[in-house]
Parts: C-alpha cells; sequence; structure tokens
C-alpha cells in the first residue's frame, strides 16, 4: 500500500515540477523580450484599406534571425457530429484570408535603437469584417513570430477590420 501512495504522490510531484518549469521559462521569455504592444496607425480599418501597425518590438529583436508577420480572417462555425446522447459540438476555426511580411535579420538590425518596427499589409475588400456578436465569428489577427537562438518570439493581436 505504501509503494501505491508512493506512486501517487511522485506522479503529482512530476505533474507539479512540469508546471514549475513552464512557469519559469514564460518568466525567462518576458525577461528575454518584454512585454508586447501593436500601435494602430487608424482605427478602426476597413476592407479594402492599408493597414498599418507598429509592433513595439521585444528587447532582443535585433538579435533575432527573422521576424515574420502573418494577418488572418479567421471565421469560427459550431460543427454538431453524432446524433442522441453521442452527439457532440465543437468549435472549428476557418482561415477566409491570409497574407506574410517577414523582415530579415539586416532588416531588424536597421531598426536599432528604435523599438518600433512599421508593418503594412493590403487588406482586401472582399473577406467578411470582424464580427464577434451572434455566429459564426469572424475577426482578424496578426501573428508576430521571431526565430531566435534560444527561446523564439511569439506574440498574436486582434485587428478591427469592419465594412
Amino acid at each position: 500500500m505504501a509503494a501505491l501512495l508512493l506512486v501517487i504522490a511522485g506522479f503529482f510531484a512530476l505533474i507539479g515540477l512540469v508546471f514549475w518549469a513552464r512557469w519559469i521559462q514564460m518568466l525567462a521569455d518576458l525577461f528575454r523580450y518584454g512585454n508586447s504592444f501593436l500601435y494602430y496607425e487608424d482605427f478602426p480599418y476597413f476592407l479594402g484599406q492599408r493597414l498599418r501597425v507598429r509592433l513595439r518590438a521585444p528587447w532582443h529583436a535585433s538579435s533575432m534571425n527573422e521576424l515574420a508577420f502573418r494577418l488572418r480572417c479567421v471565421q469560427e462555425k459550431y460543427i454538431t457530429t453524432g446524433s442522441g446522447n453521442n452527439r457532440r459540438t465543437q468549435v472549428v476555426c476557418y482561415e477566409l484570408y491570409q497574407d506574410a511580411v517577414t523582415i530579415s535579420e539586416t532588416q531588424l538590425a536597421a531598426v536599432g535603437g528604435e523599438r518600433d518596427i512599421p508593418v503594412e499589409f493590403r487588406l482586401p475588400a472582399d473577406p467578411p469584417p470582424t464580427t464577434l456578436i451572434g455566429t459564426p465569428l469572424t475577426y482578424w489577427e496578426i501573428k508576430a513570430r521571431g526565430k531566435a537562438r534560444g527561446a523564439d518570439y511569439q506574440a498574436y493581436f486582434l485587428v478591427p477590420v469592419y465594412k
């Protein structure tokens, strides 16, 4: 009985260590990159216009190999499968539009002491605008991802895009 109790206690101790390790990794990322912030040049944005934003750069942005920005229009739909007691509903995300901009290591080095990195996208005229009331939910987001030695940088930002 004591061996079973020891195995159960060891299992929960291992789970605790995994959570502590992940927390320390997240804290190290915060110290390395700082808190990200996206400045909007205009507010809100409209379909067919230019979307201009500035990313408050991470502390060590110049040490990144590249920084990629991805603009996406995402629509969430509820899909129900099965019947009776076996009915299951899940949210499925569909990408309706995407565009990408990549900033190279030399371009990041050119930003130098400035902490704001300008990014520009051309919004198409046909995808649906942001709709956060009712179903299906439709929203626009920018994903920023930087490749670096050690911990990589990643952040998501919602963008207000309307008709």
